[in-house]
């Protein structure tokens, strides 16, 4: 869940949302729908993050059949809370003592993504945001960057 919020920016709810029929691995795209505003949105998938949904869903004893990460039974999502609260265990075990959130997530593919050479136009495109102060909201650092772009998702496994 986490993995697949960073690679390309999903709010909390958006991951919550993720449905099996989402995921195109043809094309290599993720269909984001109805995020804030109630709008879709199509976004790019590294090759990375569709090897550790593979890998997920190949895990799982009972494969979801609705939502990529199901609740309590298969066809119902994960409760929002319970997605928080394993967030929050899964930074205490890696020793992050910085307060971070779901949220941080999607601030750190932003910009992680414009640091990496993405445009900021495409970067406002990504997070569905309709306007690009919005988007600028988002930068924790501010340069102006060529277009070649790498998904951070790809340098993070990179490195390992």
């Amino acid at each position: 869940m986490f993995e697949t919020a960073y690679s390309v920016g999903l709010r909390s709810s958006e991951v919550l949302k993720l449905k099996i029929t989402d995921i195109n691995r043809k094309a290599k795209t993720l269909t984001v729908r109805q995020g804030k505003g109630r709008r879709d949105r199509v976004v790019k998938l590294s090759e990375r993050i569709l090897e550790i949904l593979g890998k997920y869903y190949r895990s799982c004893k009972d494969k979801p059949t609705t939502y990529f990460f199901p609740g309590k039974t298969l066809d119902e999502t994960i409760l929002e809370s319970t997605m928080h609260k394993f967030f929050k265990k899964t930074v205490a075990a890696e020793g992050i003592l910085k307060r971070v959130s779901m949220h941080s997530l999607r601030h750190s593919f932003a910009t992680h993504a414009l640091e990496n050479g993405m445009h900021i136009q495409d970067l406002q495109r990504i997070l569905g945001h309709r306007n690009i102060q919005t988007t600028i909201k988002y930068l924790h650092f501010t340069t102006d960057v060529p277009r070649d772009v790498v998904l951070p998702i790809d340098l993070l496994y990179k490195k390992k």
